[in-house]
């Protein structure tokens, strides 16, 4: 019962110590190791990628964890971190509620980490009104963006001229420049793709 939440609470935290406890198999740890050998970069980003994410229906944004200035002494713990947390009580709840099947896998993407100026998301027709793109951004790294821990500006922006029709939010200093060239990017990865992004 997904809206019993000490329930649904309790099992998830069961998965997820079966996933922790497990040892990462050996080719895994392998291939994990000789690429942290081969780069010079000290901090990484630790990203959850499940295979039910970003489907046409559903968005997982913020539903499974990801892990942001990772050592690389710390880089295979959070793989195995990532993996759990698709077995997150709001992960278990929202593929219930869009009725997609648990039996879904977890991809982690390592990458260097970037000290980023701003971030954010883009979706090439806004999600409510379904007319425009938009563009949210923020001041730092976008992770807190998706997991909600800050709100970014939000910028509505034509999708024939990319002029931008309505700002909301309080960041200045967000160049929008940039936000006027994401918006274009946007459009022509939806080009690329046949349908919104």
């Amino acid at each position: 019962d997904i809206n019993d939440y000490k329930l649904l609470e309790d099992a998830a935290q069961k998965i997820k110590k079966l996933i922790l406890d497990e040892e990462i198999m050996e080719h895994i740890i392998e291939e994990i190791t000789l690429h942290l050998k081969q780069t010079k970069a000290t901090k990484f980003a630790v990203r959850s990628s499940a295979t039910a994410e970003d489907l046409l229906t559903a968005s997982f944004a913020g539903q499974q964890d990801s892990y942001l200035n990772v050592s690389k002494k710390d880089v295979l713990n959070s793989v195995k971190k990532c993996w759990a947390s698709l077995f997150n009580p709001r992960a278990i709840f929202y593929r219930e509620e869009k009725k997609i099947s648990h039996d879904v896998g977890m991809a982690v993407v390592v990458q260097e980490m970037v000290q980023a100026e701003y971030a954010g998301v883009m979706f090439t027709v806004d999600p409510i009104h379904k007319k425009d793109i938009l563009v949210e951004a923020a001041i730092g790294l976008g992770e807190q963006v998706v997991s909600g821990e800050v709100t970014p500006n939000s910028y509505f922006i034509d999708r024939k001229t990319f002029a931008i029709k309505q700002k909301m939010g309080e960041y200045e200093g967000i160049s929008e420049d940039v936000i006027k060239a994401i918006a274009k990017k946007g459009l022509e990865i939806e080009k690329h793709y046949s349908k919104p992004q």
